[in-house]
């Protein structure tokens, strides 16, 4: 099964491609629009799709509200499997991973790995 790792952002929205069989992660690439995103879905054949949900360090269960418009799309538009995985710190890490450039599609590797890892 193909899975399509997000990480949310208001400018950039990165990916990540993962196989359920291997449950390895990779960055794939970076798009700015929902539309751009859902072009990636068809074209690679995704079958489920693995969120980073943004929540604040301090605030447990606080989302942003652009967040949310954006996960409703999603299901509207795709009407595939959407797991939300908490994505507090994967920034971080994929910062350290590539010493301090910002690549969201790193983040939405680490996003993806952290759900084929409990999966």
């Amino acid at each position: 099964m193909t899975i399509l790792g997000i990480d949310w952002g208001e400018k950039h929205i990165g990916l990540a491609l993962g196989e359920s069989e291997t449950k390895i992660a990779s960055p794939f690439k970076a798009v700015s629009t929902i539309k751009e995103l859902l072009v990636v879905i068809k074209e690679e054949g995704i079958e489920v799709l693995v969120l980073g949900e943004p929540k604040k360090m301090q605030e447990h269960n606080r989302v942003d509200a652009r967040f949310t418009d954006f996960l409703n799309k999603l299901k509207i538009e795709t009407n595939l499997p959407i797991h939300l995985v908490d994505e507090r710190l994967s920034s971080h890490e994929a910062n350290k991973l590539i010493r301090g450039e910002k690549d969201h599609s790193v983040a939405a590797m680490i996003i993806l790995q952290r759900y084929l890892d409990r999966e």
